[in-house]
């Protein structure tokens, strides 16, 4: 018989040399467009799959899992990872974010890493560990004392922070970088330390002694200037 007068193989199937009907099923995982001499040939490339025998072309791979080639289903997303329609791998959270979730369909669904935490890698399923003391840690930090997050002057901020601890009231901090109520110091004679965990000058009419959290009103018969540390007795 003349080679023009044979068929190509019936898409979907394939035909070994010297065929005179199709020879098998096209199998899982691959396409076996028409002409296809093998069951195997053709595997689904990277970001497709194919579920089911007898198949000329491959099925794309829905957001939310991935597909590497010769892939017979859509495996989710891992904890960590997102994927987007199509792909053949996952793709990493990334710093500064985890997710503890499968399926994530984009880089947004990601979890912003926990105030008062850090994620300091790519991946992660969970923030990595807390803020150092002495640093807060606002939401989606990457470091556990990050250069712009030391402690601010008035109070503290012991492991874990996502704010600062005001020092307690009749004492102060002048520094950054505060751990502790114990790195918080006594109101100095002449001055009051309120809420603020900061020193301000007694006003003039009142007095302060040391530790003060507000000024005292100065007694009748006393002067008390503008950074007095106790009432003065009016001159006969």
């Amino acid at each position: 018989a003349s080679v023009l007068l044979c068929l190509p193989c019936t898409a979907g199937f394939f035909c070994v040399q010297g065929s005179a009907a199709t020879s098998g099923d096209c199998e899982v995982g691959h396409k076996c467009p028409a002409g296809s001499h093998g069951p195997k040939q053709s595997p689904c490339p990277g970001g497709t799959y194919q579920d089911e025998k007898n198949e000329a072309t491959c099925k794309a791979c829905t957001a939310g899992g991935y597909c590497p080639p010769g892939s017979v289903s859509v495996t989710p997303c891992t904890p960590g990872y997102w994927c987007g329609p199509g792909v053949h791998k996952p793709v990493q959270c990334a710093m500064g974010t985890f997710s503890a979730s499968t399926s994530l369909t984009a880089g947004e669904q990601c979890t912003a890493c926990t105030a008062g935490e850090y994620c300091d890698g790519v991946g992660l399923t969970q923030p990595r560990g807390q803020c150092d003391a002495g640093y807060i840690c606002a939401a989606g930090s990457y470091s556990p004392n990050p250069l712009t997050g030391a402690c601010p002057i008035g109070g503290y901020c012991p492991v874990g922070s996502h704010e600062s601890t005001a020092c307690a009231q009749g004492t102060y901090n002048a520094i950054t970088g505060a751990r502790s109520q114990a790195d918080c110091l006594k109101c100095p004679a002449g001055y009051f330390c309120d809420s603020s965990g900061t020193q301000q000058t007694c006003t003039s009419g009142h007095y302060c002694p040391e530790g003060s959290d507000q000024p005292l009103a100065c007694p009748k018969l006393h002067f008390c200037p503008a950074g007095a540390s106790q009432a003065l007795v009016c001159a006969a």
